[in-house]
């Protein structure tokens, strides 16, 4: 009986013991936690708690990785490590499965220098913006430029037999080009564009010379004359020509030019087409 006393009092002593180093096991209650929070430790001589996970409480990861799930499905977190990624055109790019990759070769947004074949969005036609002009662009604007702007070039086919010293319009008769159908080789003789802007102009005219006296190439505009060229020669034999040119604003409706010529003799050369009448738009 004195045996068991004494075991009794030993095992007694030792719970003492025991007791004064570890606190006893606690049930936490949920009751004050919120989502996310987990129990953590407070130390060795208090009880632990429901808290956040402070990231200066994470374990110790090597220099420039990251804690995440880079793969393509649910997974644990893992330490990734990130690429050097610092230089000048250099840009972090995310693959889902992969990670993070370094992209080398791009542009800065601020005065760009590029290489290779670089490609831009086309405008559409008219577009009037700092948006870039790519080549596309270009050749559209260009296109429409020239696209429905009116010119022509007539000649006279066979010699005209003009009264001497008087004026007369030259019968331009053959025509080279006629942008849409502006010119009149049949009737009239005159050019009317339904274009408004200036025009370049010229009406050259081969004279058969033998006859001394004034040769005259002129512009008429709406019946009445522009501009003239004259040449004053002695007689002597062979063909002689006089040009005359000038730049004309022409109201696209009711303007219309014509080619008139005078001669000290009577001929205007049909032979070869050296007799001819052009116009072209220019501008507006």
């Amino acid at each position: 009986m004195k045996r068991l006393l004494t075991g009794a009092f030993a095992l007694l002593l030792s719970i003492g013991a025991l007791g004064t180093t570890l606190n006893p096991i606690q049930l936490l209650n949920p009751t004050g936690s919120t989502s996310g929070q987990a129990v953590v430790s407070t130390g060795s001589s208090t009880p632990p708690a429901w808290a956040n996970v402070a990231a200066a409480a994470l374990a110790s990861q090597a220099a420039n990785s990251v804690v995440a799930n880079v793969t393509g499905s649910a997974a644990s977190p893992t330490a990734f490590a990130m690429p050097s990624c610092s230089a000048t055109g250099n840009a972090l790019n995310y693959t889902s499965g992969t990670g993070w990759t370094c992209a080398t070769g791009y542009a800065l947004l601020a005065s760009p220098t590029f290489t290779g074949t670089p490609a831009a969005p086309t405008a559409t036609f008219g577009t009037n913006t700092t948006q870039i002009a790519t080549t596309a662009f270009v050749q559209a604007a260009i296109g429409s430029a020239a696209q429905g702007k009116p010119y022509f070039q007539a000649y006279r086919s066979t010699n005209q037999i003009l009264t001497a010293n008087t004026i007369a319009k030259i019968q331009f008769d053959t025509k080279n080009f006629d942008s849409g159908t502006y010119y009149d080789n049949s009737t009239n003789y005159r050019f009317t564009p339904l274009i408004a802007g200036k025009y370049e102009v010229h009406v050259v005219i081969s004279f058969v010379q033998g006859t001394s006296g004034a040769y005259i190439a002129a512009i008429y505009k709406n019946g009445s004359i522009l501009v003239n060229s004259q040449e004053s020669v002695p007689s002597q034999a062979g063909n002689f020509s006089v040009m005359s040119e000038a730049i004309v604003n022409m109201n696209g409706t009711t303007d219309y030019l014509e080619g008139w010529g005078q001669t000290p003799g009577t001929t205007v050369n049909g032979a070869s087409p050296a007799t001819y009448f052009e116009a072209y738009y220019i501008g507006p």
